[in-house]
């Protein structure tokens, strides 16, 4: 009969016994699924898969870098025909507003110059109320807050930022505060074009070939 000591020890070499059995064991296994898979991508067929799942992920990163570009171009296409057609319409107020300066406009019977100049400086946005004058078919009916909102959103997806186009959305959205603000005499017809030009028409809209003023 075995003492209790002895029982122990070769308990104790039982278990290390079994404890190095299973991790040689698994340690194979782990290698034997390693060299299956390394002898697939060795393999005719597996050098074809490689290949397809390269030339295919190379394919899409190109086809996603094309669509960019192309989305980039068209973007910066609409923003020059934006600027465009801003330039074309800061370019009409201006000649209306020089209109004013000449008598015999049948609607000045109805009142002042000094009214008729108020009402059209804060509605200038929204156009004077005529057929609409416009550059291209597609923005028509645009006013010319929407006109600039839609170049500030165009340049947004573009990760763009024009700080002086915020600046001109926030003075077109709030026309009374930004007339009395600047003191403005609405008999005053000339100090009106100064304080649009130097402070809605920014240097991109003045230098466009559709702004004489």
């Amino acid at each position: 009969m075995l003492s209790e000591e002895e029982e122990k020890r070769i308990k104790l070499i039982e278990t290390y016994k079994y404890e190095v059995r299973d991790k040689l064991e698994t340690e194979k296994a782990k290698k034997f699924g390693i060299d299956k898979v390394f002898s697939f991508f060795n393999s005719k067929f597996g050098l074809w898969v490689l290949s397809a799942i390269f030339v295919s992920g190379g394919v899409k990163v190109y086809d996603d870098y094309k669509v960019k570009q192309e989305n980039e171009k068209t973007r910066g296409e609409i923003i020059e025909k934006l600027d465009s057609e801003i330039s074309y319409k800061f370019n009409k107020v201006m000649a209306d507003l020089e209109g004013l300066k000449e008598n015999g406009d049948a609607r000045e019977m109805l009142m002042s110059k000094g009214d008729y100049a108020r009402e059209f400086a804060l509605n200038m946005d929204k156009g004077s109320g005529q057929e609409p004058s416009f550059l291209y078919e597609e923005y028509k009916h645009w006013s010319l807050l929407a006109l600039v909102v839609e170049q500030n959103r165009q340049l947004n997806y573009l990760g763009k930022r024009d700080p002086e186009l915020e600046v001109v959305i926030e003075h077109l959205n709030k026309l009374s505060h930004f007339f009395e603000g600047n003191g403005i005499n609405y008999e005053d017809i000339d100090s009106i074009q100064e304080v649009i030009q130097e402070n809605l028409v920014i240097s991109r809209w003045k230098s466009n070939r559709l702004f004489s003023y």
